[in-house]
């Protein structure tokens, strides 16, 4: 396993075309910003690869851009905020989790998670459980984590940073926070940093996932992490930006959320009142676990407003949602209903592990 750190800026291994090392060792990679290419030295000159390859970062939302769930939250026990990320606090302390605008100069990012402590607490940790159709390439590979981070305050409770990652056998088995863990720590700062792990993952395995934690912190201690990026290989190449919507696609494999849900349906009888439906614009890992209305969700069939009272029954798979309702008014059987919009009602879905 190996480790480094560097400082934000021109980087080794991160420079201009003009300023390549000046004394660079057999294999080195290096990546030109100016040109956008990557190079390796051969003994005697530098050779030009080909372009980074995409799809390489196994981390989804690693740049922290999506965050369905709100922006801050208030976190004891395991709970999900930027999307595929979950935070969690054991030992009866608490911490506040939100999107932060410091970012690291010149880096390309616009948010940063914000993890900070509320209370005294032995732990306090946050990650991502990566789904086995993503990660099973990486069975016995050597694996590069990269990340830019920094501590909230010198204190050891912010600067002492564990980064792990986890397997179990089970195939997208409950693998976060839960069971043996590799480990490596890692000193924050105050600025700053970009920081590489470099480790082999098991021969064998149904589920990963890569966790960042903090133990035995006290109110106010805390960290900011971005750029989080878990890669086959033993190079850390530059982060892999996406553009939002790619990003946000992957996300809605796992949690959908809807202002004014564009659903449609039909009332019927007494016994299914108006049931009301839509086709998923992303397939989703599984077909939903959870779901919840909240907020004035009103309906119409051309000349009367009915509002959501409760859901008689769910039909939910992968692709596509039904639900029955019971509205605040009746409608006569057979007339169709659409969702009437403006009324800022919400929807959730949920398959996330």
């Amino acid at each position: 396993m190996t480790i480094s750190t560097t400082s934000q800026g021109l980087k080794p291994g991160v420079c201009t075309s003009a300023n390549r090392p000046a004394n660079p060792f057999d294999g080195q990679v290096i990546y030109m910003t100016d040109v956008d290419q990557t190079a390796v030295w051969d003994g005697t000159q530098w050779t030009v690869l080909a372009p980074i390859a995409s799809g390489r970062n196994v981390i989804i939302n690693g740049g922290f851009d999506v965050w369905q769930r709100g922006t801050t939250a208030t976190v004891t026990g395991p709970s999900y905020l930027a999307d595929r990320f979950v935070g969690s606090v054991s030992g009866g302390g608490g911490a506040t989790e939100s999107r932060d605008t410091d970012v690291p100069s010149g880096q390309g990012f616009r948010y940063s998670w914000k993890h900070a402590a509320t209370t005294t607490t032995s732990f306090s940790q946050m990650g991502q459980q990566i789904e086995f159709a993503n990660c099973k390439h990486l069975q016995n590979k050597t694996v590069t984590i990269s990340f830019w981070a920094k501590a909230i305050n010198s204190n050891a409770g912010s600067t002492s940073l564990y980064v792990r990652t986890r397997t179990v056998a089970g195939v997208d088995g409950t693998v976060l926070f839960s069971g043996s863990a590799s480990a490596t720590t890692i000193t924050l700062t105050t600025s700053w940093a970009k920081y590489t792990i470099t480790k082999t993952l098991p021969a064998s395995f149904g589920s990963l996932s890569l966790e960042f934690a903090l133990s035995s912190h006290v109110s106010g201690d805390g960290f900011f992490l971005t750029g989080v990026q878990l890669e086959a290989g033993a190079v850390a190449t530059p982060f892999e930006f996406e553009d939002y919507g790619t990003t946000l696609a992957k996300c809605q494999r796992y949690f959908q959320t809807y202002v004014d849900p564009p659903l449609r349906g039909v009332s019927d009888t007494t016994t299914r009142p108006t049931r009301m439906g839509m086709v998923l614009p992303v397939r989703m890992r599984v077909a939903p676990t959870s779901y919840s209305f909240s907020g004035s969700l009103g309906f119409w069939d051309g000349n009367t407003v009915g509002f959501y009272a409760s859901t008689q029954q769910a039909f939910l798979s992968a692709t596509s949602l039904e639900f029955d309702f019971n509205l605040t008014v009746g409608y006569a059987a057979g007339r169709a209903i659409v969702l009437y919009t403006g009324n800022g009602g919400t929807m959730t879905i949920s398959a996330e592990f």
